[in-house]
């Protein structure tokens, strides 16, 4: 059943112990909370805990930025966005290279992309502009582009680690 286990420390005097319950949680999560209530996982070790947790995040800082950045007009847009990129997309996608994508996940974090987009550009619903349009000018990539940019950059990674090293075993 876990021979995938076996084999990456086939060889090796060294190994892990793995807990497991019959209910399928690998990890106990008591252990691994945090001590501001928040955890290093969240309470049912699910993505899309994860992916909420981001996008609250995310739309805290970006909150906190509307009066003094978003909503300035002496500030050119590239600067912006350049901001946006540094904070809040950083917050917004810590993490992601381990991320299972799946469509829902994806479209939750592309509609807070966009509306934080638009928010940025001062384009409201009724000008009618697509998507692809706003980030043509905001010179920005999609939120699917950029996860498979950084799961691309992380299979890279792994490739070039030495294959004693725990994470390219597995």
């Amino acid at each position: 059943m876990f021979g995938w286990v076996h084999d990456a420390f086939h060889g090796s005097d060294k190994g892990i112990w793995i807990r497991f319950r019959s209910d399928g949680s690998v990890f106990n999560l008591q252990r691994l909370k945090g001590r501001e209530g928040g955890g290093i996982l969240s309470q049912n070790a699910r993505i899309d805990d994860d992916i909420t947790g981001r996008i609250g995040k995310a739309s805290n800082l970006f909150g906190r930025l509307q009066h003094r950045l978003w909503s300035e007009h002496g500030v050119r847009l590239s600067t912006k966005i350049a901001v946006y990129k540094a904070a809040v997309l950083s917050t917004l996608l810590y993490g992601g290279e381990t991320w299972v994508q799946y469509r829902a996940h994806i479209k939750k974090l592309e509609q807070f992309h966009m509306r934080c987009l638009r928010k940025i550009c001062n384009i409201k619903w009724q000008d009618r502009v697509s998507n692809t349009e706003v980030l043509s000018r905001c010179q920005i990539s999609s939120i699917e582009g950029m996860l498979t940019r950084f799961q691309l950059r992380w299979c890279g990674h792994l490739s070039r680690m030495a294959g004693t090293r725990i994470p390219k075993a597995l």
